[in-house]
């Protein structure tokens, strides 16, 4: 019968205690290098959407802001796809309306377009962009 010297058991534990450490280490690594792309993303992915949605509202301020802006053209074109899931449903009907509707308006301004910027300027607010 052979009988382990304590040197021999203080080494075997002494393994045991490394491949513990190590393994915890590893896995600590790997939950924060997880943890820390995912924030990352999530600040990106934030950034992203602010950035959208800025390009669309100067987009749409531009479109309305045209010398020769009509609301039957800008409610067929892109911009109008893309910015009226964020607009009023008052606004929308306005804008599609079969109905011909004058609005009387002092000045050299669409009031089609005033409407409009009046709206994009409350999705400023609400989006935290001013």
């Amino acid at each position: 019968m052979k009988v382990k010297s304590s040197n021999q058991n203080f080494i075997f534990m002494s393994g045991d205690i490394i491949l513990a450490i190590l393994t915890s280490t590893a896995i600590s690594s790997i939950a924060t290098a997880i943890i820390t792309s995912k924030l990352k993303w999530g600040v990106e992915k934030k950034r992203l959407i602010h950035n959208n949605k800025k390009k669309l509202l100067e987009a749409t301020y531009k479109e309305i802001n045209k010398p020769n802006f009509s609301y039957q053209i800008f409610r067929i074109s892109d911009i109008y796809q893309r910015i009226k899931p964020h607009l009023s449903s008052k606004l929308i009907k306005t804008i599609e309306s079969k109905r011909i509707t004058i609005y009387v308006h002092e000045g050299n301004h669409n009031a089609y377009s005033e409407i409009i910027a009046a709206e994009l300027n409350e999705l400023e607010k609400k989006w935290e962009l001013i």
